[in-house]
């Protein structure tokens, strides 16, 4: 017998408990910060009573868009004008998603909007595939997916609200494989490229990824309360994995950090443009004076923020540091360093009594 009426789930995602049901090929969702898995199952029970029409939503969900989305469900949606799609998105989605989430999901529509001869609601598959392949080709493919997902979230809730179809339906997310070789700089090609005269005014990024390891959105968000000069350290207090992490600043780079005077650390380490794609194609453009540098033209093809960090990790092994302090000061589990950075690591005489066997 089909069931009559859905069943709702609950799961863990960080500090908070997600619900969520499915229903005629929707998917409803919430979540709710509570105090123990006890506390979410007496929720999920109450939950799925009101879905049965038994009982009143529990105060606390009352109010989620989710809820209000499935008492709304027979009722016909409302369709905004197709020049002002975005404009009556953008409440819809600060609702769900957090506010800096929100700000690159709507520039990352705008873009696309843009590049379209008609609105949002007038494109095509083949428009949509064709934009996402040029992402793909000027950055890398795991941006191209970052678009595609927000343009998936977007016309999923056009076509609720009358749009005719979803362009994006049968583009699928594009998996980046493993690098078989990682790309790096030697000690003398690192400080070759820290000497460049293009670095100025923005050598400071290209210092802290190649002597702090740190990844473009780390670099991006570091901010001056983070950097202390008396310890030698610097503070990563969001990173990838979602961990906080210490890493010891080298020599050079402090004293690149202390030249700046003191009334001008406030705020962000790297004053460029705080949005993200501003910051990025700022970044991307000074790579690519550095790979027109005369001093750098031999190995051009390895200049990029990855390499950077690469070069971090391979002088570390090099020298002899423990794997597992690059693990910790890079922010990469151990098995992600072994398989980068083990083949650096000097054999010391044990390794040479081996080959006696």
């Amino acid at each position: 017998m089909a069931r009559l009426f859905p069943q709702a789930h609950v799961k863990k995602r960080g500090s908070a408990w997600r619900f969520w049901w499915f229903w005629q090929g929707q998917q409803y969702e919430f979540s709710l910060l509570l105090p123990d898995e006890h506390a979410a199952g007496d929720v999920l029970r109450l939950v799925n009573l009101a879905l049965e029409g038994v009982a009143p939503w529990p105060e606390p969900t009352a109010d989620a868009p989710a809820v209000l989305r499935w008492l709304d469900r027979d009722r016909a949606p409302a369709v905004p004008p197709p020049g002002d799609l975005l404009s009556a998105y953008e409440p819809h989605l600060r609702s769900e998603v957090s506010a800096r989430w929100a700000d690159n999901s709507l520039s990352y529509l705008r873009a696309f909007r843009d590049s379209l001869s008609g609105g949002l609601a007038d494109a095509t598959p083949e428009r949509a595939q064709a934009y996402l392949d040029a992402v793909a080709r000027r950055r890398t493919k795991a941006t191209r997916n970052r678009h595609l997902a927000v343009l998936s979230r977007f016309y999923r809730w056009a076509v609720r609200h009358g749009v005719p179809a979803n362009p994006v339906a049968g583009i699928r997310q594009l998996r980046e494989p493993e690098p078989e070789e990682i790309a790096y700089l030697t000690r003398v090609e690192r400080d070759a490229l820290l000497e460049a005269p293009c670095l100025l005014p923005d050598k400071l990024a290209v210092w802290i990824a190649c002597y702090a390891g740190l990844r473009v959105g780390e670099i991006q968000r570091l901010g001056w309360e983070s950097v202390n000069l008396p310890q030698a350290r610097l503070v990563v207090t969001k990173s990838k994995t979602g961990k906080r992490r210490v890493v010891p600043l080298a020599g050079p780079l402090k004293r690149v950090l202390a030249a700046i005077p003191a009334p001008q650390r406030k705020g962000r380490v790297i004053g460029w443009p705080e949005s993200e794609n501003a910051w990025r194609g700022r970044g991307d453009m000074l790579v690519a004076r550095l790979k027109r540098e005369p001093a750098c033209a031999a190995f051009a093809d390895r200049i990029g923020w990855t390499p950077f960090r690469h070069t971090f990790g391979s002088l570390l092994a090099q020298a002899g540091v423990s794997l597992d302090k690059i693990s910790a000061w890079m922010g990469n589990t151990p098995a992600v360093c072994r398989r980068h950075y083990a083949e650096f690591v000097p054999r010391d005489a044990h390794d040479e009594d081996v080959e006696k066997l």
